[in-house]
Order: C-alpha cells, then structure tokens, then sequence
C-alpha cells in the first residue's frame, strides 16, 4: 500500500519591464510522490527537488518571452511554499492503473537519466506533457469503468513494461508504445458502435512524443523493439 501526495507551489517569479517597473509572474506545478506508508519522507529533499522544478519553469517562461513584460537577462528569483493538497491511496499491484503509474515512473527514469543532464528544461517540459497524458488516461479509464463496469482483467498480457534501460534510443520506443497499448485496453468504448476518439488522440500524441524523444538524442530511424 502507498500513498500519493499531491504537492502544489506557487512561484513568484519578479523581473524588470521595458518600462523599469515590475512585473509578476506566477509558476503553478503540480508533483506527486508514492510512498510506503511505513516509509519516512525526507522533506529536505522532497523540498529541492520542488525548488529545482520551480527554478526550471521559471527560467523556461523568461526564455520563451518575446521580451515587452519579462526581461529575459534576469535570472529568476524563486520561493515557494509546498501545499499537501490531496493524499489519496495508489493503486495495488495488478489494477490497470497501477501499469499505468508503473509506465509513467519508468519515462521518467528515462528522462532523468538520459536527457535531463544535457537538456533540465527540455526533460522537464517533455515530462509535464507525459504527465497530462497520463492524467487524461486515467480520467477517460475511470469514465469508462463507470459507463461499462469493470474491465476484464483477462485482457492484461504479460508485458510488465519491460525496456532497455541502456539504451535510450529503443526505451523511448518501447515505453511510448507501451502507453498506446494500455490505451488500447482501457480507453477504448465498451459501445463497439461508438468511436475511440479519445484513444486515437493518445496514439497520435505519444508518437509525437517518441519522435521528440528520439529526435533529441539523434536516434537511428530504424530503431526497433
């Protein structure tokens, strides 16, 4: 058994108009953690790890400015305050959607270990993109659980989103393709006369991902499983 802890920090970020007033600008970021419940958090490092995000979306929203409210020589100037928001039980171990936290924690570790060094505010952003998906995902399975009760677990097969942990280039492949399988299962209408639009729009977007991912490390073309 684990618990999520949503964690909210609102960042106010102050630099220089054209015009030598001040302007403000606010970073909203939304992290989770999985804990066991017998488990000791180290805020101290739950807490940097919430500044280095912060610092990241910050410093991404003066680099993305065209430069008539934020001045884009300034270095961010960052506080933040953490907020439990929610604390909510994890799914247990063979519920479709723990797969589903299993996929997005395994991305993660590929983004960490392979382009967060080289590219912090790439790997962020790519990974706040991950995260909305997976959202939606889980959203559109609790929708349908509701309309169509539960699902057959019979459909799960025996991939347990296993990926080349040393190379990056076949991971990106591997774990995109995974969340379209488990979209492919679980996002899809019970009614075979309606249409999956919503997993379709998953098919499209993480392919879209994969090529990012893939395209940032200049990956072969023919990279396959």
């Amino acid at each position: 058994m684990s618990i999520s802890s949503q964690i909210v920090i609102f960042q106010p970020s102050v630099s220089r108009n054209e015009d030598g007033g001040m302007a403000d600008a606010t970073v909203e970021t939304v992290m989770s953690k999985e804990v066991d419940v017998d488990e000791e958090v180290d805020e101290e490092a739950l807490t940097a790890a919430v500044n280095t995000e912060v610092t990241n979306a910050a410093t991404t929203s003066i680099e993305e400015s065209d430069g008539s409210v934020i001045d884009q020589s300034e270095v961010p100037v960052v506080e933040s305050e953490i907020e439990v928001k929610e604390v909510s039980t994890a799914p247990s171990r063979g519920e479709p959607k723990f797969r589903l936290f299993q996929l997005r924690r395994k991305i993660g570790d590929v983004f960490d270990n392979f382009f967060a060094t080289n590219w912090p505010n790439w790997s962020a952003r790519l990974q706040r993109v991950v995260q909305k998906r997976v959202d939606l995902m889980e959203k559109d399975f609790d929708k349908k659980t509701i309309a169509c009760g539960e699902f057959n677990m019979d459909q799960r097969t025996d991939d347990d989103g296993r990926y080349d942990k040393d190379n990056a280039c076949r991971a990106s492949k591997q774990l995109t393709r995974n969340f379209i399988h488990w979209s492919s299962i679980y996002n899809i209408n019970c009614d075979p006369e309606k249409e999956n639009k919503f997993h379709a729009k998953i098919v499209t977007q993480m392919e879209a991902i994969e090529i990012r991912m893939k395209k940032r490390l200049g990956c072969d073309a023919e990279i396959t499983e």
